[in-house]
């Protein structure tokens, strides 16, 4: 397995929630997955987001507190400026450790953010 891997929480439009569950694969022509596993393969573009880093375990309830935390900076310290936050209540977690591994563990929260020269996502 790559790391990190990302869980992404997408917003719903209904009271269903959406998690995207995403691999880094180093290759410019991925092996294509069988279609009876429903999995894609997804060319991130680039684009800017605000990150913040945390120790332990991804937990829904840790998740919440960090990207809380990170909203609150990004609001106190980016107004007056021209960046801004795009969505902030979808947000994307990266694990850099596998399960058992059980110190130590590094994970960090993710926002999209409109920045002026930097492509939007």
């Amino acid at each position: 397995m790559t790391v990190p891997v990302l869980t992404s929480f997408i917003t719903p439009q209904t009271n269903v929630s959406i998690y995207l569950v995403r691999t880094y694969i180093a290759s410019e022509s991925p092996p294509q997955p069988n279609p009876e596993q429903n999995l894609q393969i997804d060319k991130w573009r680039s684009h800017c987001v605000a990150v913040k880093n945390f120790p332990g375990f991804a937990r829904d309830d840790n998740v919440d507190k960090e990207v809380e935390t990170l909203v609150s900076s990004l609001i106190k310290h980016l107004t007056g400026t021209t960046t801004n936050l795009q969505d902030k209540s979808s947000n994307t977690v990266a694990q850099y450790y596998a399960s058992r591994h059980l110190t130590g563990r590094l994970n960090q929260v993710l926002i999209n953010v409109t920045v002026p020269g930097c492509p939007a996502y």
